[in-house]
């Protein structure tokens, strides 16, 4: 293919110009190419032109960009010269495939009609495809075959484009005017490189082939013809027809069907029930309805078919033109293809207007989330006409800002006051792209990405405690992400802290953590903070990320809490098992505060927080105190206390417990004080349902071991064969530990018999001819005749004593068969080996019938033991089995908590395969938990020990499933300590010195003034040493850096904001004041606007708005 294109240049000046060259820039495509190279230099008189015609011949689909350099003497072009740019895009040769190619109309009766619709579909090469649209495909002219084509009726199609998006139909109608066969060969003749009959020969036409028959009908239609002419879309007028039977009998109408069923405007409005039989002459009248769907010309016909199939059927055409618009897009799916951050693309879509009527676009919707994506549509008036035959062209654009390279997608709906369907889609997407060297940071909280302006709630902390939050830093980009900055801004509360101070470069697809604390040191405030990080994002409104940080203090806790671990970290109850609880965590609080305090009345009181705590139960709740839910301070005189028990019962399998327990107790501080558990559930340890020790599953209907289904080692219910002469059943128990096919012998659905003489196991029970005494030796002539055996009697009810026949010999050292020779059919005598661990012997008559080796069980040479002597796999008596003494895989009982397990050979003997090693780990609990034998013999119980402190000599107990516990220690069941005081002694004699009070433990001073250790500041309270006051005070001149240099609690207080009104001029100074809308200017507090109904008549700040207007 080759398209050749020319452009002019002319001199728009006053003096001759002088073109000096012309070329092709290097990335311009090599489709390019000149139609005939210009020779140079031109030179151009005032007003003159010059053409040049270039060449475009592609070899592949796709678009071509070219760009030539024009050179002259033009002084007004800077450096360089002109430039042309081309553009095209070439998709390829294409051509029309259409369908049928060949149709038979069979029968049709003479002065009917009937008609086909064609689809002429627009068809690439093989191997051309994807989303290059292929080019138009006209259709130059269509002729015919001589001979029929007057039977035929072609619509005229020269001129008719067949696009990508926009197949061609037309409708063919065969209409015999005489009796007979016809047929017709349409040539279609088009411009295009493909012919899909002919890929050889592109140039030859493509064939279309009819024929048809016609035929006599007896059934008139009046009019011959239903054409409803104009109608409007959404209407439906409707004609009659009348039918006559002519024929020389009743005509039986069997079937009315359209001919064409899809997008059939057209309906039978009064169809009787069929069949239906009408008699000669009499008119059958049928209301037919037209309800057309868009503007558009249709086409049909009804057809009536016969019950004598040799009846021609009748075709009666349908025409109809619906008058309404039909909305089309160029593009149903637009992608924008990928966009580099920051830049905009651009795309155009067509809307035209395919009907035969005016249509309105009401309006374009574009959804706001789509909007930030970044889709957009240029801005246009609605309602927007669109007549027919017209179009408009709709600017869509799509900004890339996303920060994911991931793809977005949308949808644009388009609203028109078409009846039918006033509602089109077309689908949006686009790929987001980044240049390199693109940076993008972001934050993240529980796997949620994060807007750059965030509140973070710390929540409720006792002085002494601190909470604790973790974010991440992502760096999602192609570079790394870089925290240039991160601090407090002026005037933030100290009380908050971040980790780490510096954050590295964090590379592509990596991640960084920023652990946030508050940990206040003044009771009663509601502290807050702003932090600020500044990053290299690409995007310059994300480079700034702010965390408003906030926290409510409360007094620190002047609880002494025993034991201490459960009031400082968390007590862990270990791995409990389900359906069970731990043991009992005994807990006492009493106050150590300056004044009296009300405490929680009852255990419904407590607030819980955190995971699972609905699986923690207090019990023994008791308050030791002057009533009214109070609590003095302690001392000998008032030894006040709350007392209550904590177990944990887990109620789930693989669940984990992480709970507080929030105690609120009202004093002047409004103290809180939260205690802390942990724990894990373990597998339940079934339990006999009478509460007994675990037992085995037997087979007899029941859940025995409590596992939640009855006899499921015994897989009752399944098929089997049964034994002998039974057919299929299924399995049922035979006892406690057995089983059998319900068609054996004893099954419920028994299928055998008696047992008879016959060699066969009749009655099913594993044996044959059990009831027999058969091979006995016996003298069939009397004594001293020949010996003769005991064999089955020919009635099979009892045995009779025969003399073998002569001509079988028996293995019984006789010469049977009287032939010279003795058991010559046996090998007696020959090698061979031992059946299981026996050893070499010799062949020997087992029975008349058979031989063993004389070494294995019962031979004349065993010496084996008379059963199985050990569990290990193999034959050890020599009798064809193993281990069958050890009844291998009988249901069994474990020990200790064990469940019901199967027999297993385990060091020479047998085991239950639950034993030992493959049950729980063992717990402090008084159970064998890993069926070993023992009880808890991993923790020493019983032991004597010593108890921390000066609670003297106790034993060891089980303190929780994991732990144990001096009985004279803490929550022992010998207690004999007293409560923690903070004076250098374990009082309570729990292994721990003022650890209620923190003494000798690390701590936190506000701002910079680091870690120190708690040290005693009484008997009953404690104090950071680098706090303001401590022995080791940090504090230092507060310098303008984003942190608490002087540990006042406040960031930069020395530079507030001039405009900030919670900091007017300094840190903590709030703009208030009555019936006013306050700001900061410069520092100072001013009057914005008064409120409602007052005003500022002495123009004084400290009143307000002090005058109540009428």
């Amino acid at each position: 293919m080759i398209v050749v294109k020319s452009f002019e240049v002319a001199n728009v000046g006053a003096t001759p110009l002088s073109l000096t060259g012309a070329a092709f820039t290097p990335t311009s495509s090599l489709a390019y190419g000149w139609k005939e190279e210009p020779a140079f230099p031109i030179i151009l008189t005032p007003s003159q032109r010059v053409s040049f015609s270039v060449r475009l011949s592609p070899d592949l689909p796709g678009f071509h960009l070219g760009r030539i350099i024009l050179t002259s003497s033009d002084t007004h072009v800077d450096r360089g010269g002109h430039q042309i740019d081309l553009e095209s895009r070439y998709s390829g040769e294409a051509g029309i495939d259409c369908i049928p190619e060949r149709y038979n109309f069979d029968s049709t009766p003479l002065g009917n009609q009937a008609g086909l619709e064609i689809i002429c579909r627009h068809v690439l090469p093989a191997g051309i495809a994807g989303p290059i649209p292929a080019r138009s495909v006209t259709i130059d002219r269509v002729s015919f075959s001589p001979g029929d084509s007057e039977h035929f009726i072609f619509p005229n199609l020269e001129g008719l484009l067949v696009t990508p998006e926009t197949p061609l139909y037309f409708r063919v109608r065969y209409e015999p005017t005489s009796l007979g066969a016809h047929s017709l060969s349409a040539y279609f003749y088009y411009q295009g490189g493909y012919n899909p009959q002919n890929p050889a020969h592109p140039e030859t036409p493509l064939e279309l082939v009819f024929s048809g028959t016609g035929v006599e009908s007896c059934l008139a239609a009046s009019p011959g013809v239903l054409d409803f002419g104009d109608a409007p879309v959404g209407e439906e007028p409707q004609l009659e027809v009348r039918l006559t039977n002519r024929c020389a009998s009743s005509f039986i109408v069997q079937k009315v069907e359209f001919e064409a069923v899809e997008d059939n405007p057209f309906r039978v409005i009064n169809l009787p029930r069929l069949p239906l039989t009408l008699p000669i002459g009499e008119p059958w009248i049928l209301q037919i309805g037209f309800h057309p769907a868009q503007g558009a010309v249709y086409e049909n016909a009804l057809l009536v078919f016969p019950y004598d199939t040799e009846v021609p059927h009748l075709s009666l055409p349908l025409e109809g033109r619906g008058i309404g618009g039909l909305v089309s897009f160029s593009e149903r799916d637009i992608d924008f293809g990928e966009v580099l951050w920051g830049e905009t693309a651009e795309r155009e879509l067509i809307v035209g207007n395919l009907g035969n009527a005016e249509v309105s676009i009401l309006d374009v919707l574009l959804s706001e989330e789509d909007r930030e994506k970044g889709f957009g549509l240029e801005q246009a008036a609605f309602p927007m006409p669109l007549p027919a035959g017209e179009s408009r062209v709709f600017k869509l654009f799509f900004t890339s800002k996303g920060r994911s390279a991931e793809p977005v997608g949308g949808s644009l709906f388009f609203l028109t006051d078409e009846p039918e369907d006033n509602s089109q889609i077309i689908t949006l997407s686009a790929t987001p792209v980044f240049a390199a060297g693109t940076a993008i940071c972001e934050i993240s909280y529980l796997n949620q990405i994060l807007p750059p302006s965030l509140e973070v709630d710390l929540g409720e902390t006792s002085v002494g405690q601190e909470n604790f939050a973790t974010y991440y830093f992502l760096s999602l980009g192609n570079a790394p992400c870089q925290v240039e900055s991160i601090g407090f801004e002026a005037c933030s509360s100290s009380a908050f802290r971040f980790l780490p101070r510096e954050i590295p470069p964090l590379p592509p697809s990596s991640s960084a953590p920023l652990h946030l604390s508050y940990a206040p040191f003044a009771p009663g405030r509601d502290d807050s903070a702003a932090l600020l990080i500044r990053t290299n994002d690409l995007d310059p409104e994300r480079q700034t990320i702010v965390f408003q940080l906030s926290g409510r203090s409360l007094a620190q806790s002047c609880l002494a809490v025993d034991p201490e671990e459960a009031g400082l970290t968390d007590h862990d109850f270990g791995r409990v098992p389900v359906g069970r609880c731990s043991s009992e965590l005994p807990i006492r609080l009493s106050n150590r505060c300056d004044t009296e305090m009300t405490v929680p009345c009852s255990p419904e009181d407590v607030g819980w927080e955190g995971l699972n705590p609905e699986d923690l139960q207090i019990d023994d709740w008791r308050l030791d105190g002057p009533g009214a839910c109070r609590l003095r301070r302690f001392s000998e005189e008032t030894p006040d206390a709350l007392s209550f028990t904590v177990k944990y019962c887990p109620q789930q399998i693989d669940e984990t417990l992480a709970a507080r327990a929030r105690l609120l107790f009202s004093n002047p501080q409004a103290s809180l004080h939260k205690l802390y558990f942990k724990g894990s559930s373990a597998q339940a340890a079934c339990e006999a349902p009478i509460g007994g020790a675990p037992i085995a599953e037997i087979c007899d209907g029941i859940d025995n071991d409590c596992s939640g289904g009855a006899d499921e080692p015994y897989r009752i219910g399944y098929p089997c064969d049964g034994k002998g002469l039974c057919g299929l059943g299924v399995l049922e128990c035979a006892g406690d530990y057995e089983t059998h096919c319900s068609t054996d012998w004893g099954g419920s659905a028994w299928q055998g018999s008696s047992e008879t003489c016959d060699r066969l196991d009749n009655d099913c029970d594993g044996n044959t001819d059990e009831d027999f005494d058969l091979y006995s030796p016996c003298a069939p002539d009397g004594p001293g005749a020949p010996a003769g055996y005991t064999q089955c009697a020919a009635d099979g009810l009892g045995t009779i004593c025969e003399r073998p026949m002569t001509a079988i010999d028996l293995c019984d050292g006789m010469d049977n068969d009287q032939n010279g020779a003795t058991d010559e059919g046996f090998s007696l005598g020959a090698s061979c080996d031992g059946l299981g661990q026996c050893s070499a012997g010799v062949v020997e008559c087992a029975t008349p019938f058979t031989t063993r080796c004389s070494t294995d069980h019962d031979g004349s040479q065993y010496v084996g033991p008379a059963i199985e002597r050990y569990c290990d796999g193999r034959d050890d008596d020599c009798d064809g089995r193993t281990d069958e003494d050890f009844h291998l895989g009988a249901p069994c009982l474990g020990r200790g908590s064990c469940k019901t397990g199967t027999l297993i050979c385990k060091s020479n003997a047998a085991a239950c395969s639950t034993d030992g090693g493959t049950a729980e780990p063992e717990f402090c609990d008084d159970i064998d938990n890993d069926c070993d034998g023992y009880t808890d013999e991993t923790f020493t119980v019983g032991q004597v020990c010593q108890a921390p402190g000066n609670c003297g000599a106790g034993v060891f107990e089980c303190k929780n499933a994991a732990a144990v516990r001096c009985s004279t220690g803490w929550g022992g069941s010998d207690w004999q300590g007293e409560f923690e005081r903070c004076d250098g002694e374990d009082n309570d004699c729990d292994g721990e010195i003022d650890e209620n009070f923190y003494d000798g433990r690390l701590c936190r001073g506000p701002g910079e003034c680091g870690e120190g250790d708690w040290e005693c500041a009484d008997e009953f309270s404690a104090v950071c040493s680098t706090m303001p006051g401590g022995s080791e005070a940090e504090a230092d001149e507060e310098l303008v850096n984003g942190f608490d240099d002087d540990c006042n609690g406040f960031v930069d207080e020395t530079s507030p904001p001039d405009d900030d009104p919670l900091n007017c001029g300094g840190c903590g100074i709030v703009c208030e004041t009555p019936n006013a809308l306050t700001a900061c200017e410069d520092g100072e507090c001013v009057i914005a606007d008064c409120d409602s109904g007052w005003e500022d008549t002495n123009l004084e700040y400290d009143d307000g708005c002090e005058t109540e207007l009428p």
